[in-house]
């Protein structure tokens, strides 16, 4: 009886350290898919601006005639503009991500009470704690002069 309740705490124990080991992670996380997608824009990007390179050294040596090489060239200018917009479409997702996140830390610490007033970024105009040096958006330097506290006026 005393083996058969060793050899299932053993079991137990087994499973129970081996679970973390032979449980999947799936990525859930929204922003780790739109950074992915980011990536690849920019590779494609990057393989569009490699093919005009290519294509003007083609063109250089003779391989290709003037028509085509206009025809090419234009293709190619089309889809590296096509890329620049979507990287910067994803930029300013990111970006505004980004804000959002600082509003959301902002109220979770005027909630909390550890910041008791707020002013306005002269630079980026998002609201950010009174005490604090540089602008959480856009790092600009914070010249707002905090009034003085009661303790500091006696």
């Amino acid at each position: 009886m005393a083996y058969l309740f060793g050899f299932l705490l053993a079991l137990v124990s087994i499973a129970f350290l081996a679970r973390p080991f032979l449980r999947r992670i799936q990525p859930t996380s929204e922003s780790s898919s739109s950074l992915d997608s980011l990536k690849d824009v920019q590779w494609q990007h990057q393989q569009v601006y490699d093919g005009i390179k290519t294509l003007i050294l083609d063109y250089d040596l003779g391989n290709v005639p003037t028509d085509e090489y206009d025809k090419r060239l234009g293709n190619y200018r089309l889809q590296a503009a096509n890329f620049l917009q979507q990287e910067d479409q994803f930029l300013h997702e990111m970006e505004s991500i980004g804000d959002g996140m600082e509003d959301a830390v902002l109220a979770l610490r005027m909630s909390w009470g550890t910041v008791n007033r707020v002013t306005t970024c002269v630079n980026c105009g998002g609201e950010m704690d009174i005490n604090v040096a540089l602008c959480p958006r856009c790092e600009f330097p914070n010249k707002a002069e905090s009034a003085p506290t009661e303790e500091e006026a006696s």
